[in-house]
């Protein structure tokens, strides 16, 4: 669970996100933003667009700490089978790590990663209609400490929004949310579980709908009252019908 302060800085980075029309402006701003959530030495935010063969290449990328050399490697680098790029063959949108993937990463061997005195990274890949647009990366360098699970967290809930802004100028549409919804600072998932409880779905019904534990459904429960200030499902639903 986060603290206030921290839902308050979230907020504060998503409300960038969908604050500033512009992407490149947008993205630049993202990254300087999130050094209050996540510490890090190098960023990046790429976007992607298709080769006539499937691979990708490298669209407009912004980047904090990265020289344009280290960007052209990168760019040699993304159609491997390199750790981040495991991740990109999905083609669904995920937050991860570099230590959580498997085999273990051996950053000495990748010439990007070794040139840039990297040891760690993590991210968020962004995909719509399961075709890969962009992706989101923070390095740390040696001698700094692996991205903890509470900052992986923070790129969870980011991924949503940071998503459905990519959206919202792109000509494909994966899926629809209410921006009022998204406006408070719900996920996708949690607007999903709201509009559900408008609806007047219990935990159980909510669960088989989204094909989610009963578990589950009840921690999104606790984040959304906790997010919007309201203590059951009656003060969430009156709140729901005011901004819908």
């Amino acid at each position: 669970m986060f603290t206030h302060s921290e839902w308050c800085n979230l907020n504060d980075v998503i409300l960038l996100i969908h604050g500033n029309t512009d992407s490149r402006t947008m993205r630049q701003y993202f990254l300087q933003a999130m050094d209050t959530l996540i510490s890090y030495d190098k960023a990046c935010f790429y976007l992607f667009k298709a080769n006539k063969d499937d691979s990708l290449a490298l669209s407009d990328p912004v980047t904090i700490g990265i020289s344009k050399n280290a960007m052209y490697t990168y760019a040699n680098l993304i159609n491997t089978d390199i750790a981040g790029c495991r991740v990109m063959k999905l083609h669904r949108t995920k937050a991860y790590r570099s230590s959580d993937l498997l085999p273990k990463v051996d950053v000495n061997k990748i010439g990007f990663l070794r040139d840039n005195n990297i040891a760690w990274y993590c991210g968020i890949v962004l995909a719509i209609a399961e075709r890969v647009m962009g992706e989101v990366v923070f390095y740390r360098t040696k001698g700094h400490p692996d991205f903890s699970n509470q900052e992986l967290a923070y790129l969870d809930i980011l991924k949503e929004h940071l998503l459905l802004r990519m959206q919202r100028t792109s000509d494909q549409t994966l899926v629809k949310v209410p921006v009022s919804l998204i406006s408070l600072g719900l996920t996708r998932r949690e607007c999903d579980i709201s509009d559900l409880v408008l609806k007047q779905y219990n935990t159980k019904e909510i669960s088989a709908k989204l094909t989610i534990s009963q578990y589950t459904t009840k921690k999104h429960l606790n984040h959304i009252f906790h997010k919007l200030n309201v203590k059951n499902r009656l003060q969430l639903a009156n709140l729901l019908q005011q901004v819908k």
